[in-house]
């Protein structure tokens, strides 16, 4: 490994099919140690960054293992005591990093630092008995913001702490791990912020953007299912069964009515299929069965 490469931090990214960044990659490369896990069976990086890229390293898993599974394989390879997980989506300079790594002596009590995007805004949970809802962020002129919980796309985080909560929730394959780690984080009195002057670029779902026809529609199909099957389980971990049927009850009677309409039209529609995925990851949260629905993409 490079001299000059960072004792503070390590990149971590999970892929799917050998998409990322690959300007995201270029600006770290020589300055970090980057950890890829793909989460499918693709050769490209490897092929891509064989030569002249001695710091990065690529696991090939073979099977998709979900968001929180792939950064658990990864976290476990981590020697220095922060780490960066991106979305493969997410672009970010060396001068950003740099700022992280600056904070992380300032800001003495975080678990989890975030970058500030354009229109930043939060999902925060009111209150045990309502879902999640948007509220809008501002910062009130300071350089750094205490947050209640962490988008997954971007999070530098100590090791030490994630090491304390045993990691992601691998019951969760897609969306929630992040809200779920940080509820665990919270229970031992971890802080987590989000600070102004760091920018990164997300293409929201860019992953799915280079996917055409039938594997766009099965991309959204795998979604809106991990979706909805990952709030039922989310709430129902942390607040009870009867919460959580309570809070998705209404949305499980509507998406059934929709898609029995919708059936009659087109069952190949884009907002039939959607439709049934978000009914069927209810409910089989509500009958308790594990994450299983998966689609190879």
């Amino acid at each position: 490994m490079n001299k000059s490469v960072s004792k503070l931090t390590t990149i971590l990214i999970v892929t799917i099919n050998g998409i990322v960044s690959t300007k995201t990659i270029n600006n770290l490369k020589n300055n970090y140690r980057i950890i890829i896990i793909e989460n499918n069976n693709s050769r490209k990086l490897e092929k891509k960054f064989s030569k002249g890229s001695k710091n990065i390293d690529i696991y090939i898993q073979n099977k998709n293992l979900g968001f929180g599974g792939g950064n658990n394989i990864g976290l476990k390879k981590v020697v220095t005591p922060y780490v960066l997980m991106l979305n493969p989506d997410v672009e970010i300079s060396k001068k950003s990093v740099e700022k992280f790594e600056n904070y992380s002596k300032k800001i003495s009590n975080f678990s989890i630092l975030t970058a500030n995007v354009k229109d930043f805004d939060l999902m925060m949970n009111s209150s045990l008995d309502k879902i999640l809802k948007y509220k809008k962020f501002k910062f009130r002129n300071l350089d750094y913001q205490s947050i209640p919980w962490v988008p997954e796309w971007c999070m530098y985080c100590k090791v030490a702490d994630l090491k304390k909560v045993n990691f992601f929730d691998e019951s969760y394959f897609l969306y929630y791990e992040g809200l779920d780690l940080c509820k665990k984080l919270i229970k031992y009195n971890k802080r987590f912020y989000v600070i102004k002057d760091i920018h990164i670029i997300h293409a929201m779902a860019g992953t799915s953007k280079k996917l055409k026809n039938k594997k766009f529609l099965q991309h959204w199909q795998l979604r809106f299912w991990h979706l909805y099957w990952s709030s039922f389980f989310y709430h129902r971990k942390h607040y009870g069964y009867i919460t959580s049927f309570k809070i998705h009850i209404t949305k499980l009677i509507r998406f059934f009515f929709k898609k029995s309409f919708l059936y009659f039209f087109n069952k190949k529609d884009y907002n039939y299929l959607t439709t049934k995925s978000k009914f069927e990851g209810i409910l089989n949260q509500i009958l308790n069965r594990k994450s299983f629905f998966r689609i190879k993409l």
